[in-house]
């Protein structure tokens, strides 16, 4: 396990970060029946038992923990949502539409670094015991026309 490793060495874990498919129950779009990890895919005892157990264990309180599948922060994840932040007991961030990976490095303008993947909607946020809030935004509405906000965050 990578985070027992970098505790053992001293660092100082601040985010973590988890990307994969999810598994859709069927006969609906979004809710979720359980995220991949790897070759597996765990349902939510599988998630409850990881994030008590070792997120709880390796990482602080102040360590956000991301979710880059897809759908985690969408409405009818909710409760889902909700408890990813009880049971790790840490903020977590999750898309409420589909996370669209890149098989290239992108850049800004600057010749900094961004993400290379693309939420296709807003990154949610949740901590234990609170209601998910948009954190980001992907859409800026303005009296000059609608328009995608360039400045997603990872």
């Amino acid at each position: 396990m990578v985070l027992s490793s970098l505790e053992f060495w001293g660092y100082d874990v601040t985010d973590v970060y988890f990307f994969g498919h999810c598994k859709v129950l069927p006969g609906t779009s979004k809710t979720i029946e359980g995220l991949d990890f790897g070759d597996q895919c765990w349902n939510k005892t599988a998630l409850e038992n990881f994030c008590k157990g070792t997120l709880a264990k390796y990482t602080d309180k102040g360590t956000e923990i991301h979710f880059r599948h897809c759908y985690v922060g969408a409405a009818e994840n909710q409760e889902l949502f909700k408890n990813l932040a009880k049971w790790s007991g840490r903020t977590c961030t999750g898309v409420d539409g589909t996370v669209n990976m890149s098989s290239k490095e992108k850049k800004n303008a600057d010749g900094t670094d961004k993400p290379d993947y693309e939420f296709m909607g807003n990154l949610m946020q949740t901590k234990p015991g609170e209601q998910p809030t948009i954190a980001w935004q992907r859409i800026i509405e303005s009296w000059e026309g609608n328009r995608i906000n360039p400045n997603q965050p990872y």
